[in-house]
């Protein structure tokens, strides 16, 4: 069972980056288009690719090591605690 849920997770893990490569080329093309008109442009990173960064181990983390009791942070992409 432990190659099954190793093959599951190895599954997931590339959707995953499939996801994050394929908003990041979204972002990337926004980002050119923005340089085009103002060299020093910035681009905020989207909610998705944000989270398909930062949060990926509770996606793919085992249910039981999840603190539901941990100290509440400030999230500065949000703009809010969480």
């Amino acid at each position: 069972s432990f190659h099954v849920i190793q093959w599951l997770i190895l599954k997931i893990d590339t959707y995953l980056k499939g996801l994050y490569r394929k908003y990041n080329d979204i972002y990337q093309d926004r980002l050119f288009e923005l340089k085009k008109d103002n060299p020093d442009a910035k681009l905020r990173i989207s909610d998705e690719m944000y989270l398909l960064k930062s949060c990926k181990w509770s996606i793919l983390s085992n249910f039981s090591s999840i603190s539901y009791s941990a100290r509440q942070k400030y999230n500065h992409h949000f703009k809010l605690l969480c």
